[in-house]
């Protein structure tokens, strides 16, 4: 699975460029909140790094425009280096389900999720070199 979004590197480099085509309304006012006023494809001053942006920016794409059918059941991976900022960009993208999906109950396991997906599962793990952060919705 390591890589597995590197197929979709140039329809999300066109999707970025093209101003985020596809995107709820709300997920697209929560990524202009974010944005840096003077440049729209970096993040504002303050708020994220630019690695941890472009792996918030990974996550609306994989579940907004790929969706489940071509992320997996499993959810999206992030890998992200020890000191790299996991927390800010778990809180980036609880603020945007919260927002832009209506998702009030963040759970640490899959099974809390439960099966009307009224949830999402949010997990670090230190399997391996580095932590991983493991996303999914239902």
């Amino acid at each position: 699975m390591f890589n597995h979004f590197a197929r979709h590197e140039q329809a999300f480099a066109d999707w970025r460029r093209d101003g985020y085509p596809g995107v709820k309304a709300e997920t697209y006012q929560y990524i202009d909140f974010l944005s840096d006023p003077a440049d729209d494809q970096a993040p504002r001053e303050g708020t994220l790094w630019p690695h941890q942006w472009e792996a918030f920016l990974r996550v609306i794409y994989s579940h907004e425009i790929l969706g489940k059918t071509e992320i997996g059941e499993k959810g999206l991976l992030l890998n992200i280096v020890t000191g790299g900022g996991k927390t800010a960009a778990i809180a980036a993208l609880i603020a945007w389900l919260r927002v832009a999906h209506g998702v009030q109950k963040f759970v640490r396991d899959r099974e809390g999720a439960g099966a009307d997906g009224d949830a999402a599962y949010v997990a670090c793990s230190a399997d391996g070199p580095s932590p991983t952060l493991r996303f999914a919705k239902g």
